[in-house]
């Protein structure tokens, strides 16, 4: 997947028709579909301390850091999956996770362009591989009808081709008024979003891309 985004990127593809990106007045117009002031979570210890953060309105936010820093946390606490130890919470997402058995109960309701383009052709869950699952899961979280919706992972599942076709229907759902977060290693993909909310001992930055 890296290669072949960062071809796109060297090419000029990066934002410009395929990720709409919010200008400075449109955020500070309002539009804020998920807020976060003052959370705190933990398990025996704090993982997540004083986290103040706002979802706008037709942006893609890329969620990074290290493995156990706390971004399915964050992302869980985002969807109401998790209760914040403090702080208060305004919005709700919704999210697809990295386990596929969480995401696909059947084939109905997908996202019929992803279904097609991604080439999903199998009706049976029972009969679909793990990968094919979580293709699915990308298709069927794209058919919500939510504002905010989290991908948890798509590094490995899409190609560089099938992730550009992602994130082009992603523009046109932004269009519409929606929000995602995208959690993800891939400091490529990470380059293409409008902001990174970066994790890191237990303490959240949000940096402006």
């Amino acid at each position: 997947v890296r290669g072949g985004l960062r071809e796109m990127l060297d090419e000029g593809v990066r934002i410009k028709g395929w990720i709409h990106k919010n200008d400075v007045s449109r955020k500070k117009d309002g539009d804020v579909l998920l807020k976060m002031r003052g959370v705190s979570f933990g398990y025996d210890e704090i993982l997540l301390d004083n986290v103040n953060l706002e979802i706008y309105s037709g942006e893609i936010v890329a969620m990074t850091g290290v493995n156990g820093s706390g971004k399915s946390t964050l992302a869980r606490l985002m969807c109401g999956i998790e209760k914040p130890d403090g702080g208060r919470i305004d919005g709700r997402a919704v999210m697809m996770f990295q386990n596929p058995s969480l995401n696909l109960l059947s084939v109905d309701g997908l996202h019929e362009e992803l279904r097609t383009l991604l080439d999903i052709k199998k009706n049976n869950i029972f009969r679909m591989s793990k990968r094919e699952k979580m293709r699915a899961g990308i298709a069927r979280i794209m058919a919500l009808n939510s504002p905010v919706r989290i991908i948890d992972e798509v590094d490995g599942i899409l190609d560089a081709r099938e992730l550009r076709i992602l994130l082009e229907i992603m523009r046109k759902e932004c269009e519409k008024g929606g929000a995602f977060v995208i959690i993800t290693h891939d400091p490529d993909l990470v380059e293409v979003c409008d902001r990174e909310i970066r994790i890191g001992d237990g303490e959240v930055e949000v940096i402006e891309n």
